[in-house]
């Protein structure tokens, strides 16, 4: 594949996922290991697309281009009703210091709002949950009881579903079609968003996980250097302070 195809079909991908979102009657999404994208908020969306451009810089461009758009959907009237699933791993990692801790108070401040709109579940993943997946069609077995990559699965006025799978292509996107009728079936990962979700958290326990992760971040904040504060004391633990 010549670089002008690759980018051609990196644009692609990323353009398709997004009017997809735009036009959806309903869309769910489990964020593999982070926040699924349509949960990221302002100067931590801005964190992330920056930690991705250092691996994969044309899907991360691509992606931060048109994330305004994915975002609105959101907040359009009627929204779409969305569910979501969040690994616990993407908790954890704030409340352990990744990044500013400023920044991921405010994040999860915006993401604790979400739990609570009509239109929008969200729930969480938590370490201990019991999984039975199928091995991942993108990416070969998937190790025993661990859940996988992310995937979104959008569902249009007529029913029809398409999933956008985190896949190891140009686009880092793998575009499933319900007319498909084997493994690699939108089907598969309907029953296991349904597994993922079965296994979470409900809405209050997801609630309360999420206040606990407020209040972790909180006190790493205040600890954290402020913006007078030059030292080169650490965000988190240990070592030379964090670039952002």
């Amino acid at each position: 594949m010549t670089t002008t195809n690759t980018l051609d079909r990196i644009r692609a991908d990323a353009v398709a996922l997004c009017r997809a979102e735009e036009t959806a009657v309903s869309i769910r999404s489990y964020g593999g290991l982070e926040f699924p994208d349509l949960l990221m908020d302002g100067a931590y969306a801005e964190q992330m697309r920056s930690m991705r451009t250092a691996f994969t810089p044309l899907p991360a461009i691509a992606g931060a281009v048109l994330q305004p758009r994915r975002l609105a959907v959101l907040r359009r009237d009627p929204p779409a009703e969305a569910s979501f699933v969040v690994n616990e791993s993407a908790l954890t990692a704030l409340e352990y210091g990744r990044g500013e801790p400023r920044v991921a108070t405010a994040q999860l401040r915006w993401l604790a709002d979400r739990i609570d709109e009509r239109a929008c579940t969200v729930r969480f993943l938590h370490f201990g949950a019991r999984l039975a997946l199928t091995p991942d069609p993108a990416f070969g077995p998937v190790l025993g009881g661990t859940p996988g990559p992310a995937f979104t699965i959008v569902t249009d006025a007529d029913g029809r579903e398409t999933v956008f799978a985190d896949a190891p292509t140009p686009s880092r996107i793998h575009i499933v079609r319900d007319e498909i009728p084997d493994v690699r079936g939108a089907g598969y990962y309907t029953r296991r968003f349904a597994e993922l979700s079965d296994a979470s958290l409900d809405r209050d326990g997801s609630r309360e996980r999420i206040r606990d992760a407020i209040r972790r971040c909180e006190e790493l904040a205040a600890r954290a250097p402020t913006d007078g504060d030059h030292s080169t004391g650490a965000i988190g633990s240990g070592g030379t302070k964090r670039s952002r």
